[in-house]
């Protein structure tokens, strides 16, 4: 899913994603989910902020397509209107837009959600009508006033019963700690449960693979912990909770920990590097590749409070023990904040659910006016505002005018009644007024349904990345037809790429990365390279098409004298003298032990290649990502090249012919070269050039209509992809 907030600010330099929300989404009233008196409010109250000498339009927050709208009346003076209410005027001009989108894998990660902005003076759109497509960024309308206060509108995200569900993969209050979290929809931070006999260790197993640690015993917990592990600009950073959310600590990784993951992964688990990776990166394997051992611990050093007598302090732990489960921002933990409220079953408009009493320390409903008055002060406290700000609440709409009574008789009731009966009757009439329930015709929505928090909703699934067919299309516009129809094919598996090397945990990876990927492949036209036989004698002599593994590798770098690390694509033409080739016949010859033991068993990419199995791991990802970007091995002309050289493949389409192996190629291609560190730098020219030259056979220059291609394409993407109006 890809959103923004209804209003669009230009972004101010170094400028985090929370501070840039806070300042679209500035609400100091009408806030969610409790008004004043603790009548239920589904939404909160927005001020659009100032550029210039204007305010800034109100805007979709993600595309969908119009369920409703009603054109704003025009203002009056006259006093007995029921739109002059309280200080003044409220404007009634409303807009519901309807989003089906996608969070993840398969049909429970289908989303359907309504977004409202009501008390609009103007909307905007040309013959609007039902059912119109809208695009998020798109201007909807113009912010107008609430009891006379200009520039206000009342927004609200909302979902049905059913799709509670798709949405957080349960629905009821907590997250169950005894499995782990979903896997069709995994993003943003991870979380791990970690109970109290999981122990806190002196030092990491001299084996970091190791279950069994011989280092003291620093730290043992009573209550369970909640360790969240965040991933962003480079760093890694573990924080401790308690149940109730509570930071016990924090601690960071080395610096550039993200950047070097990589390169971590290979050095602890040399057998199975890719899904070491995921270890890293999920807390878990969600991909095919196997971990060798299967049992190889996953050691962190996790950070402890003070206890007793005994300082606060940092041990290590194996996050992947036994009893350890583990979850994502997906799967909205109940210990960050996320709780599900639907005991308030009455309809009457006040708030009498236990769960939200007993979370603000009220005992009692407020009869009172002195209550009511204690009541609205304790509410808008920060600390309890904190405590309200992620509740995801079920009760009625304020909007359906057959509400009116259930909802608001109480307010004359009893013996101090909140206001008198002629007052609640001019209520009605504004009530009524600015009602549309009735008027919607929303067929897969009841009139009582779940209430998001909408700043925690769209600051939660702006983690999220995951590119629905719609958005993907809408990023990829300016790409030929047939580049987008066959993106479209590889949209699952390069959602998963995306979200397993991080490149969607930012705009401007994903645009960089996209843009990259889009010139090399032809747009997705070609999935092999393509070049004349002195391309592929440059290329090819000294490399195996299963790219057998580190050995070869280094065999490779000490044949040649070339520099560590230095990928095969970049060796020069061998020139009219070459050093003798190394085949894959010459150099399995000559290793014949090596080579046995790997067929033996080994997890690695000559031995998978030999049994005629898929590539799947071993000593650089086997197969994944190597030559391009793209990560194809089936070039053209290669069955030429190939009945020469190298008879013995099996595989001579394995990463062609396999989206999920093309897809991880490139993501894998594209972390162990460390270009997210360089994507990070921005969206100038210089960075798309640095970028560009990594993929570009290390060129720092690159050829200059090659800049200007890929530069035109990423300025496409990243126009799409921002946030920028």
């Amino acid at each position: 899913m890809l959103i923004s907030p209804p209003f669009l600010p230009l972004a101010e330099p170094d400028e985090s994603d929370e501070d840039f929300i806070n300042r679209a989404m500035n609400s100091t009233e009408g806030a969610f989910p409790l008004g004043q008196d603790m009548i239920w409010h589904g939404g909160i109250h927005l001020t659009a902020p100032r550029e210039g000498n204007a305010h800034l339009p109100v805007r979709a927050i993600a595309d969908g397509t119009v369920a409703y709208f009603r054109q704003p009346k025009a203002a009056s003076i006259n006093t007995t209107h029921p739109l002059n209410y309280r200080n003044g005027w409220t404007d009634d001009g409303c807009l519901i837009l309807k989003h089906e989108t996608d969070i993840g894998e398969g049909t429970n990660a289908n989303i359907i959600f309504y977004s409202i902005y009501m008390h609009l003076s103007a909307i905007t759109f040309v013959d609007i009508k039902v059912d119109m497509p809208v695009c998020r960024k798109d201007k909807l309308g113009t912010a107008g006033r609430i009891y006379g206060a200009p520039h206000k509108i009342h927004f609200e995200i909302i979902c049905s019963q059913d799709q509670l569900g798709h949405f957080l993969g349960r629905s009821t209050g907590r997250l169950a700690t005894t499995r782990n979290g979903r896997a069709d929809s995994c993003w943003g931070d991870v979380h791990f449960y970690v109970p109290p006999e999981v122990l806190f260790y002196a030092k990491r197993p001299a084996n970091p693979r190791s279950l069994v640690n011989d280092s003291a015993i620093v730290h043992r917990h009573i209550d369970a912990y909640f360790v969240s592990m965040k991933y962003g600009a480079g760093q890694c950073t573990l924080t401790t909770f308690d149940e109730v959310g509570t930071r016990l600590g924090e601690r960071q990784e080395t610096q550039d920990y993200e950047y070097n993951l990589y390169t971590t992964a290979n050095t602890l688990y040399p057998n199975s590097p890719s899904a070491g990776y995921e270890l890293l990166r999920f807390g878990r394997i969600l991909g095919p590749d196997l971990l060798q051992p299967h049992d190889a611990a996953h050691w962190r050093q996790v950070a402890y409070p003070a206890s007793g007598a005994h300082p606060a302090g940092v041990g290590w732990v194996n996050l992947k023990s036994p009893t350890v489960t583990v979850y994502s921002d997906a799967d909205f933990p109940h210990w960050q904040g996320w709780k599900l409220i639907d005991d308030d079953t009455d309809g009457d408009g006040r708030c009498q659910s236990a769960q939200v009493m007993e979370l603000l320390g009220i005992s009692d409903i407020p009869v009172t006016p002195q209550q009511r008055t204690a009541y609205s002060a304790m509410i808008k406290t920060p600390e309890n505002q904190k405590k309200l700000k992620r509740l995801i609440c079920k009760f009625p709409s304020e909007w359906e005018r057959a509400n009116f009574f259930n909802r608001y008789n109480w307010l004359s009731g009893g013996d101090e009644p909140v206001i008198s009966a002629q007052a609640q009757e001019k209520l009605r009439l504004h009530y009524e007024a600015l009602a549309f329930w009735e008027d919607t015709d929303l067929k897969d929505i009841n009139s009582e349904h779940w209430h998001f928090p909408p700043k925690e909703f769209i600051r939660a699934f702006r983690k999220c990345g995951w590119f629905s067919s719609n958005e993907l299309i809408r990023a990829l516009e300016k790409a030929p037809e047939l580049g987008r129809q066959r993106a479209e094919e590889l949209r699952v598996p390069m959602n998963k790429m995306f979200s397993k090397y991080m490149i969607n945990t930012s705009t401007i990876r994903t645009s960089h990365f996209l843009a990259q990927v889009g010139i090399e492949t032809g747009w997705w036209e070609y999935r092999q390279e393509i070049g004349g036989p002195r391309y592929f004698r440059t290329m090819y002599e000294v490399i195996t098409p299963t790219e057998a593994g580190e050995d070869y590798d280094t065999a490779i770098v000490r044949e040649r004298n070339l520099p560590t690390g230095r990928r095969p694509i970049e060796l020069p033409n061998p020139g009219p003298n070459p050093r003798p080739t190394i085949t894959r016949e010459n150099y399995m010859a000559s290793r014949p032990n090596q080579i046995a033991a790997k067929a033996a068993g080994m997890d690695n990419g000559v031995a998978n290649a030999l049994a005629g199995g898929m590539v799947g791991d071993g000593d650089r990802f086997h197969g994944r990502g190597f030559l391009q970007i793209t990560g194809r091995r089936n070039y053209k002309n290669y069955e030429q090249y190939r009945a020469r050289n190298f008879t013995l493949d099996p595989n001579p389409n394995l990463l062609a012919t396999d989206d999920y192996n093309a897809c991880d190629a490139s993501g894998f291609y594209w972390t162990r070269e460390r270009i997210n560190r360089r994507a990070d730098e921005g969206s100038t020219q210089t960075t798309s050039r640095v970028v560009g030259a990594i993929i570009n056979r290390g060129n720092p220059n690159g050829i200059p209509s090659h800049n200007n291609e890929r530069r035109q394409a990423f300025e496409a993407i990243w126009s799409a992809l921002n946030d920028e109006a």
